[in-house]
């Protein structure tokens, strides 16, 4: 069963607990999804995404990762549709 991430501080301890990049996935309107493989940079303070349908990386502060501009990952956790995969 894929796992809900409620929070970015949840997104950060799965992160950080994580011996690799994180699987992870938005629950997209008709069941399509979008995954994305993510990482978190302690020291730095940053997460590292790869947005895998179109290949893309991305290297966002938390505020980023709020930012609907950049990113659809915090509106995504708020909205409940945002999954790490098991």
């Amino acid at each position: 069963m894929n796992k809900k991430i409620t929070s970015i501080d949840e997104l950060k301890k799965l992160a950080i607990d994580e011996q690799g990049s994180l699987e992870c996935f938005i629950l997209l309107n008709g069941g399509v999804i979008s995954r994305k493989l993510i990482d978190y940079d302690e020291d730095k303070k940053t997460f590292w995404i790869l947005n895998m349908v179109d290949d893309t990386k991305q290297r966002l502060t938390e505020e980023e990762l709020n930012d609907e501009k950049r990113t659809n990952i915090g509106k995504a956790i708020k909205l409940g549709s945002f999954y790490l995969e098991n």
